[in-house]
């Protein structure tokens, strides 16, 4: 894994703007589309958005928070430490 030192250029590359409790960080946003089959009946797809960031650019970001990532306004839905705790990955709804 990383040192801490270098998780701020791992995000720099391909990261985008949060902002959540006050707090400013670049985060990674995901957003992988799914779609489900339901037999016959239709076809059903949705998008799953999350982003990855260093835990502790982050440290005031809780679960229903609402926060903007690349000036979109999005819903925490829950948050989880990834590895050893330096990075996680929130997964959030959008509004």
């Amino acid at each position: 894994m990383f040192g801490s030192g270098d998780l701020d250029v791992f995000f720099a590359d391909m990261g985008v703007i949060c902002v959540a409790g006050g707090q400013t960080a670049t985060v990674l946003l995901d957003a992988p589309g799914e779609g489900i089959d339901l037999s016959s009946l239709a076809q059903v797809s949705g998008v799953d958005y999350a982003i990855t960031y260093k835990t502790s650019a982050l440290s005031l970001m809780t679960t229903r928070m609402q926060i903007t990532v690349d000036g979109v306004r999005y819903q925490v839905t829950s948050i989880d430490p990834l590895d050893d705790g330096q990075i996680s990955k929130a997964k959030l709804k959008k509004l």
